[in-house]
């Protein structure tokens, strides 16, 4: 969009705020965001379901007590963590 070859670009939140941050002076904006947003995954080796659960509960514990916001709002300038 930048180099004037397109006039619009679908992108994921994360992406585009990340370009932003760095960039803060470029000539682009977020015209429309989606009312749903996509579910993150990691991939773990068939079998692992252990390693899963404990992976999970770490999550669920940096959510709640609020390290998920803060490294979003740090590096995102929005809190993804809660959606």
């Amino acid at each position: 969009m930048t180099s004037g070859r397109a006039d619009v670009s679908l992108n994921d939140g994360l992406a585009a705020l990340d370009y932003l941050k760095q960039k803060p002076d470029a000539d682009i904006k977020i015209a429309a965001k989606s009312e749903k947003t996509p579910a993150a995954y990691l991939p773990f080796r068939k079998g692992s379901d252990d390693l899963v659960k404990e992976v999970n509960k770490a999550i669920v514990k940096l959510q709640k007590d609020g390290t998920l916001t803060k490294i979003s709002e740090k590096y995102f300038g929005e809190d993804f963590s809660q959606e």
